[in-house]
C-alpha cells in the first residue's frame, strides 16, 4: 500500500497497510449533496403557495429550513476539495477539473438558470435578466476557479483562520459609505451582497466572502475526512461531528439574541449595529446552526454507509441526486418554477395541491437524472480520461508498497 509522508503537507500519514483506500466516490457524501438538492427544490417550491395567511407562516418556516442549502452544498463542496487534497497526488488534474466546472457554471448553467427565471422576472429582455441576476451556481464557479489554487499553499489552521475571518468581516461592509463608482459598486455587490441602501445595479447575488470562507473551512473538513477513510478511524469522525453539534446551535442562539438585543435597543448606534450584523439569516446568525444540522446529517449517513454498509433504496434515490447535481439544480427550476409561472399556477396553490405537485415533481426529476446518469452524455464525460500515477516523488517519501490501489491512480470522475 503507498505511503504519502510529504512533511507539512496535508497528505502525510494517510496511508498505512492494511487499511482502506480512499475512493473517487464516498456514497455517504453524494446522499448528503442529493438531500441539499431535495431541500433546495423544496425552497424554490415556495413560490406556487397562495398567499393566505396560514401559508404565510409555512412559508416562512419552510424557508428558515430550506435554507440549509446553500451553506450546506458550499462547505460540502470545500470538503470534497479537501478530501482529493489529501487523497490524489496529480493535484494539478484536480486544480483544472474544477477550474472546468466553473467555466461550465459562469457559461451554461447560468444561461440555462437565467431562461428558467425569466418568466418570473420583471426585465424586459432575457440578456437583461442574464446580467442582473447572479446564482449560488455563478458564486461556486468563482470559488472553483480561485480557491483549488489557494488551498494547497495553506496549512488547515491557516485555512480555517481565513474562513472565519471572512464569515465574521463580510457583514462589516454594510457600515461602509455608499459607492457612487459603478464599477466598484458591482464588485462590491459581487463580493458582499447587494444592498438597498446603495442604489444597487444588480438585482440578487450570492455575496463570494462568506461563502468563500465555508468552503475553506469546508477544505479542512475534507481532510479530515479522508484521514479517517484510509486511517479506519470513521467513528471518531463522526463522534468529532456529534460533539460540534450542540456548540453550534448554542451559538447561532447566542448570536440571534444578540439580534433580540439589537431590536430591545433599536433606537441608537449600538442597537442598529447588533441588527445589522446578526440579523438571523442563513449566512448570519444562523450560520452555526445550518453547520450544525449539516454535521448531523453528514454523521448520520457516514455511520450508516460507510460504516455499517446499509444503502438502501432511498439512500440510492439522494445519492443519484448527488452524482447528477449539476443537471438535477437546473432542471428543478424548470419543473418547480418556470412551467408553474407559465401556466399560472404561481402564488395559486394550497398545500395539499402543492405537495402533490412536488411529490410529481420528485419523481420526474428521479427519472430525468436517471437516464441523464445513465446517458451516452455522462459516459462520455467519464470516458477519455488518461489513467494517471502519483506524481513523481522522491523515492525514500514516495511508493514504499507496490501494492497501489487503482482507485488512487485513476480520477474516473469529478464528486461535483
Amino acid at each position: 500500500m503507498a505511503v504519502l509522508a510529504l512533511p507539512d503537507s496535508p497528505h502525510q500519514d494517510l496511508l498505512n497497510p492494511p487499511t482502506p483506500s480512499p475512493r473517487n466516490r464516498v456514497d455517504a457524501v453524494d446522499v448528503v449533496r442529493g438531500l441539499l438538492m431535495c431541500v433546495i427544490t423544496v425552497g424554490h417550491g415556495l413560490i406556487l403557495l397562495n398567499d393566505s395567511e396560514s401559508n404565510k407562516w409555512l412559508g416562512l418556516l419552510i424557508t428558515k429550513v430550506t435554507n440549509l442549502g446553500t451553506p450546506g452544498f458550499t462547505m460540502i463542496s470545500g470538503m470534497l476539495l479537501g478530501y482529493f487534497e489529501s487523497t490524489y497526488s496529480h493535484f494539478q488534474r484536480i486544480r483544472w477539473k474544477y477550474f472546468i466546472r466553473g467555466i461550465q457554471l459562469l457559461t451554461l448553467a447560468h444561461l440555462l438558470i437565467s431562461l428558467a427565471t425569466y418568466p418570473l422576472r420583471q426585465e424586459t429582455s432575457l440578456i437583461e435578466a442574464c446580467l442582473r441576476y447572479w446564482y449560488i451556481t455563478d458564486a461556486l464557479a468563482v470559488l472553483f476557479m480561485l480557491l483549488p489554487t489557494l488551498v494547497p499553499r495553506l496549512d488547515r489552521p491557516a485555512r480555517i483562520v481565513l474562513g472565519i475571518t471572512c464569515l465574521l468581516s463580510w457583514k462589516l461592509f454594510s457600515f461602509f459609505p455608499s459607492i457612487s463608482s459603478p464599477i466598484l459598486l458591482v464588485v462590491k455587490e459581487f463580493t458582499f451582497g447587494v444592498s438597498l441602501r446603495d442604489n444597487p445595479l444588480l438585482g440578487d447575488t450570492y455575496p463570494i466572502v462568506p461563502l468563500a470562507g465555508l468552503f475553506m473551512i469546508g477544505t479542512v473538513l475534507g481532510n479530515s475526512f479522508a484521514r479517517s477513510i484510509v486511517g479506519a478511524t470513521l467513528g471518531q469522525f463522526v463522534g468529532t461531528l456529534r460533539r460540534s453539534i450542540v456548540p453550534l446551535i448554542l451559538l447561532s442562539g447566542f448570536l440571534v439574541g444578540l439580534w433580540g438585543a439589537g431590536k430591545f435597543f433599536s433606537e441608537g448606534f449600538f442597537g442598529n449595529t447588533l441588527k445589522t450584523l446578526f440579523y438571523p439569516e442563513k449566512l448570519s446568525s444562523l450560520l452555526p446552526f445550518y453547520i450544525g444540522v449539516l454535521f448531523l446529517i453528514l454523521a448520520y449517513f457516514v455511520r450508516k454507509i460507510e460504516m455499517e454498509k446499509n444503502f438502501g433504496r432511498f439512500e440510492k434515490a439522494l445519492a443519484l441526486f448527488g452524482k447528477t447535481s449539476l443537471f438535477t439544480y437546473v432542471v428543478q427550476y424548470f419543473l418547480v418554477q418556470t412551467i408553474p409561472a407559465l401556466i399560472g399556477w404561481r402564488n395559486q396553490l394550497n398545500i395539499a395541491e402543492w405537495t402533490l405537485y412536488l411529490g410529481g415533481t420528485f419523481m420526474i426529476l428521479f427519472y430525468l437524472a436517471r437516464i441523464y446518469n445513465d446517458s451516452f452524455l455522462k459516459g462520455w464525460n467519464r470516458s477519455g480520461k488518461a489513467k494517471r500515477r502519483p506524481s513523481e516523488m522522491k523515492r525514500e517519501n514516495a511508493l514504499t508498497s507496490p501494492d497501489i490501489s487503482p482507485e488512487l491512480l485513476n480520477l474516473k470522475k469529478d464528486l461535483w
